[in-house]
């Protein structure tokens, strides 16, 4: 996790390390909706995301882009 290295410890790493699971989503897959309570972290690996607002039925608005060694979601 050498996103942490420089924050954490072997021991803090190897600790985090086992909560961690990989997640793979397909192109246009939602991750996270706009209201929906935060249950996790998300790390970028590899590739980027869209952040998108749909608001009222309209055409979804790109935000912001996420990519590869970004971390999203709340905490």
């Amino acid at each position: 996790m050498k996103l942490f290295r420089r924050l954490l410890n072997e021991t803090q790493t190897g600790e985090l390390a086992k909560h961690c699971k990989p997640m793979e989503l397909p192109p246009g897959g939602v991750m996270m909706r706009k209201g929906e309570s935060a249950s996790a972290m998300y790390i970028i690996l590899e590739g980027a995301a869209s952040v998108s607002l749909d608001e009222k039925g309209d055409e979804a608005h790109e935000i912001a882009i996420s990519a590869t060694g970004d971390v999203v979601g709340e905490m």
